[in-house]
């Protein structure tokens, strides 16, 4: 049986990663792709995303884990331009990733999944722009799921909480101290974690179709509620 050919989109670190890892490891094909790839996937490049879907063939399954934060301050402090790469990364790169599934998708049959965020309900001081992107993607997941009615296509959204990955230094604009501190004490989400769970939805039967996952450590509830503080709450 010929593998599946499954492009992850943000492959080459973080969650991405360990999805390519634990696909690969259970006999798919899973290619890993981003700035650091070669070839090289930027999803802010427009014609980036074009040649990957021009050249790919047979292509199965594309799974969606571009994803970043650039610091964690108040929007009257932000450079507008973080902001707005934020926003083409989180958002229009998902939009563009997207147009361009359509049409392998719809002869496979296989999945779309986005890797999303619980950000995306759930805002934070300082996260304008990154919580707004999460909000807007996966409303754009939830129209997707209409659109592709009737396709075959699979489609889902899975939001993610607190993860042991290098977003959170990207997050503190790489200042270490807190991220540490924001994970302190947490048991938090491997990338393998995020990998078992693309797998098992993956699985399930043609006619089932997984359209939204919250996945969370146990050791942590919501923003601001955690193992390190939830006695505060009483």
């Amino acid at each position: 049986m010929k593998s599946k050919k499954v492009l992850v989109i943000g492959g080459t670190s973080g969650f991405g990663l360990g999805i390519v890892q634990v696909l690969n490891e259970s006999g798919y094909n899973a290619i890993s792709l981003g700035t650091t790839s070669s070839p090289k996937v930027d999803v802010i490049d427009t014609n980036s995303i074009k040649e990957l879907f021009e050249t790919q063939k047979d292509i199965d399954s594309v799974i969606y884990a571009s994803g970043i934060a650039i610091g964690k301050d108040y929007v009257s402090n932000k450079s507008i331009l973080d902001m707005e790469k934020v926003i083409q990364v989180n958002t229009i790169g998902l939009l563009k990733v997207l147009k361009h599934s359509y049409k392998p998708l719809t002869k496979s049959k296989g999945n779309f999944i986005y890797i999303g965020s619980i950000a995306s309900d759930l805002s934070y001081v300082g996260g304008a722009d990154y919580c707004g992107s999460k909000a807007a993607s996966t409303t754009i997941m939830k129209t997707i799921r209409k659109e592709w009615l009737g396709t075959g296509i699979k489609t889902t959204t899975i939001e993610s909480g607190l993860g042991n990955t290098n977003f959170l230094k990207r997050r503190y604009d790489g200042d270490l101290e807190k991220a540490e501190k924001h994970i302190q004490g947490i048991r938090a989400l491997e990338p393998k974690d995020m990998g078992e769970l693309v797998l098992s939805i993956m699985k399930l039967s043609k006619h089932v179709n997984m359209d939204e996952v919250v996945l969370k450590p146990i050791d942590f509830a919501s923003h601001g509620i955690s193992i390190n503080n939830y006695k505060k709450q009483f």
